[in-house]
C-alpha cells in the first residue's frame, strides 16, 4: 500500500515553543518547523502513515509530547499531496558530513567518492526519527567519531531512528545495541539498520518499561506510554532476523551485565539522563566513556551534579544552539575530576 503524507500542527505558547519542538523531538518527530512565533504560536510536523487512523495515532502523541507544557493542544491535520512532499524533501534534506568522517544522506543522493574517506549513513527522512538535522543529534555523531575506537562495544539508547547505531557500527564497533521504548522508533531503527547494511553488528531492542520517557512525562504523553500492548511491555521482544541482529537476545540497557559497553551514547531529555544515571554509568566499563545529549543548556547544571563525581569526569562539552552535548570518561584510577574550559552561554559549564 502506497504511503501518504500527513501534516500535524500544533498551537504552543510562543515563549516555549523551542521547548515545544524539543519534545517532539523527543517523541519521535524529525524536522519540526515553527511556521507562526505570534502568540500562539504554531509548529508543525509531518508524517508518513498508511491510513487516516495511523495519522490521528500520531497527531494524539504529537499532541500529548506537548501537553506537559501546559493545556491540550488541538492537532489539525491535513494529507499532503506525496509528489510535492517528496519533491520539498530533495530540497530541503541534503547531505551533511559531521567531525570530518561521517556523511548522513538520504537515499537519493549515492555516497561521496571513497577517496573523500567518509563513513556514508543513508537515513529516509521520511521516517522522522532523526536525521541528524538536530543539534543534538549533531553534537552526538561528532563525539562518536571522537571518541570510539575499532572494536569497541556500544549502546545507543534512545535511538530513534537508529542513525548513531548505525554510525558506530560504520566506525569500527564490533558490536552495537540499540534500545527505544517506542515501538515505531525500533521499526524505523531496524529499516536504517538493515538500508546501510550493518545487520551483523547493530541489535535493536524494545526497552522494558518506560526507560527513556522521564517520570514527569509518564502520565502527561500517552501516546507514548501506551503506545504497546501490555504483552510487549512485558516481553520487549528484540527485533530479530533480517531486520535487526548481532549479540545475545536480552531486554535492552537494563538487562545488560554491568560493564558491558566500551562506549554509551544516550540522547534524550536532561531528566531522563539524570534519572537514568546508575543504568548508564552501570552499563559502561572502567575507563570507558559516556556520551550523553538531549539537554538544554539550562538544564545543563542538573546533569553536571548528576554525572560528574569520581570517578567519572568532563572530556568534552559541545554547545549547538540552545544545546548542549557532553563526552564523560570513567577514570579507572579514579582521577581528579576536572572541569571543562568550554563556555556554554557564557559561563563554563558548571559553573554556579
Amino acid at each position: 500500500m502506497p504511503q501518504r503524507w500527513f501534516e500535524i500542527a500544533l498551537e504552543v505558547p510562543a515563549s516555549l515553543v523551542d521547548e515545544a519542538a524539543a519534545l517532539l523531538d523527543f517523541a519521535g518527530f524529525g524536522g519540526v518547523e515553527v511556521r507562526d512565533r505570534t502568540d500562539p504560536a504554531q509548529v508543525v510536523v509531518v508524517v508518513e502513515c498508511e491510513n487516516d487512523h495511523d495519522a490521528g495515532e500520531r497527531a494524539a502523541i504529537a499532541r500529548d509530547a506537548v501537553a506537559v507544557l501546559g493545556g491540550a493542544p488541538a492537532a489539525r491535520i491535513v494529507e499532503l499531496d506525496p509528489k510535492v512532499w517528496t519533491e520539498n524533501w530533495k530540497k530541503h534534506f541534503a547531505r551533511r558530513t559531521f567531525a570530518g568522517r561521517v556523511e548522513v544522506r538520504p537515499p537519493w543522493e549515492q555516497p561521496s567518492a571513497e577517496e573523500n574517506g567518509l563513513v556514508s549513513i543513508v537515513i529516509n527522512p521520511g521516517m522522522a526519527f532523526g536525521t541528524g538535522l538536530h543539534e543534538t543529534t549533531a553534537g552526538c555523531l561528532e563525539l562518536l567519531a571522537e571518541e570510539l575506537r575499532p572494536g569497541d562495544r556500544v549502546a545507543d539508547v534512545g535511538c530513534g531512528s537508529g542513525i548513531l547505531a548505525i554510525a558506530a557500527a560504520r566506525l569500527g564497533a564490533s558490536f552495537v545495541l540499540a534500545t527505544d521504548v517506542d515501538p515505531l522508533a525500533t521499526e524505523a531503527a531496524a529499516e536504517n539498520v538493515a538500508a546501510n547494511s550493518v545487520n551483523t553488528l547493530v541489535r535493536v531492542e524494545m526497552e522494558e518499561g518506560e526507560l527513556g520517557i522521564p517520570e514527569w512525562e509518564t502520565n502527561a504523553r500517552p501516546g507514548l506510554s501506551t503506545a504497546r500492548s501490555d504483552a510487549d511491555k512485558t516481553s520487549a521482544t528484540p527485533l530479530s532476523g533480517s531486520r535487526a541482529k548481532a549479540g545475545g537476545s536480552g531486554t535492552g540497557i537494563r538487562a545488560a551485565a554491568a560493564g558491558s559497553f566500551d562506549l554509551v551514547v544516550a540522547n534524550i531529555l536532561a531528566e531522563t539522563l539524570v534519572e537514568l544515571r546508575d543504568v548508564l554509568t552501570g552499563a559502561v566499563r572502567a575507563g570507558g566513556t559516556l556520551i550523553l545529549s538531549g539537554i538544554e543548556a539550562r538544564r545543563l547544571k542538573i546533569v553536571e551534579e548528576a554525572f560528574i563525581r569520581s570517578p567519572w569526569c568532563i572530556a568534552r562539552v559541545l554547545a549547538r544552539g540552545e544545546w548542549v552535548s557532553l563526552s564523560v570518561h570513567h577514570q579507572a584510577l579514579a582521577e581528579p575530576v576536572r572541569a571543562p574550559s568550554v563556555t556554554v552561554r557564557g559561563r563554563a559549564p558548571g559553573a554556579p
